[in-house]
């Protein structure tokens, strides 16, 4: 993943652009491979998707043999990651900086994702204040495309 700050990537006369924002966003997530030196980078996002319109930002997420439990389902750890990963990224643009933290988040687990395949994170801005940036996000499992958990957080 490229840790480049969010107004790096982007002159502030672009910002707010659909071009602009999938350029940034395709930055961010190239490069990602199994040689993983961090978390985020051992997730391996791939950009599927935003909408500077609907402030939305869509990621896959290849499940790979580490992220399931022993019942071979991916761990709820990882989808929550996933998620806070999503809507962190989104954040950050929105923002144009690269300090984001979550200041809380929230899941409800509705299906078990299984350890095929990928599962998407559609994340959305709710409401950006001046401080705080109220995300949601939802989680499709590629196997049959139905909704498998939802998100909320709170990122500052």
């Amino acid at each position: 993943m490229n840790y480049q700050t969010f107004r790096d990537l982007a002159t502030d006369e672009e910002y707010g652009t659909q071009e602009e924002m999938e350029r940034v966003f395709h930055s961010v997530t190239e490069g990602t491979d199994e040689t993983c030196w961090c978390f985020n980078e051992c997730l391996a996002p791939k950009f599927i998707s935003c909408s500077w319109e609907n402030l939305e930002l869509t990621l896959q997420y290849d499940i790979a043999t580490w992220m399931l439990n022993p019942a071979g389902i991916v761990h709820g750890g990882i989808i929550s990651s996933g998620c806070d990963l999503a809507m962190g990224m989104l954040t950050r643009y929105l923002k144009r900086r690269n300090d984001c933290v979550t200041v809380q988040m929230q899941m409800q687990f509705m299906r078990p994702v299984t350890g095929k395949g990928n599962f998407l994170v559609k994340a959305k801005s709710d409401k950006a204040g001046r401080n705080l940036y109220f995300m949601s996000a939802r989680v499709y499992r590629s196997s049959d495309a139905e909704l498998a958990a939802l998100a909320s957080a709170e990122f500052m």
